[in-house]
């Protein structure tokens, strides 16, 4: 199968941020940053909870951490509600209870964020409820395998659902 190769404006697109996933005056957090894809997305998970995983990880997650965490839409919101909680490098696993609270979108835009701060580009993959559907479709109706960027990652969430990325290929880095 031939390789899918973005126009360099499409490309350009992809690895700028937006006014979601900009870290404004924090990408200073950046610095130390592995280079893998592999590894950032395991930085971004160790960042982040997942609304429902608090007893998954023997967590009781305060009503006030569910409500005002889902509040913050923007990257340099949540990267200030993380070094809030603890102002060690992004590197560094935190504790459940110093990680955002947050869903797989948030894993997306936080993931999405480090690729782009690198000029990789990076965009949130479609259907990443793991293929199930909503509508009239049947709900255990699947998406034909789509290929896979060797640099495309996915995050395992509760319910069996992933939080997928893909990094575009490297023709694609600004």
């Amino acid at each position: 199968m031939p390789s899918a190769r973005l126009a360099r404006d499409a490309a350009a697109f992809y690895a700028a941020q937006s006014a979601f996933s900009d870290p404004n005056g924090l990408g200073r957090l950046y610095a130390d940053l592995p280079d893998d894809p592999a590894q950032l997305a395991r930085v971004a998970r160790d960042l982040k909870v997942h609304r429902l995983e608090g007893e998954l990880f023997c967590h009781v997650i305060s009503q006030d951490r569910l409500h005002n965490d889902a509040e913050t839409r923007y990257l340099d919101g949540i990267l200030r509600i993380i070094i809030e909680r603890n102002d060690a490098p992004l590197t560094q696993r935190r504790e459940v209870g110093d990680r955002f609270v947050g869903v797989c979108r948030d894993f997306a835009l936080l993931y999405c964020s480090f690729l782009r701060h690198q000029r990789v580009g990076g965009r949130p993959c479609p259907n990443t409820t793991g293929g199930r559907r909503t509508g009239s479709r049947s709900p255990t109706r699947r998406r034909a395998a789509r290929p896979r960027h060797p640099k495309s990652t996915s995050a395992s969430l509760p319910g069996g659902s992933n939080a997928s990325m893909d990094a575009l290929p490297a023709s694609t880095a600004i």
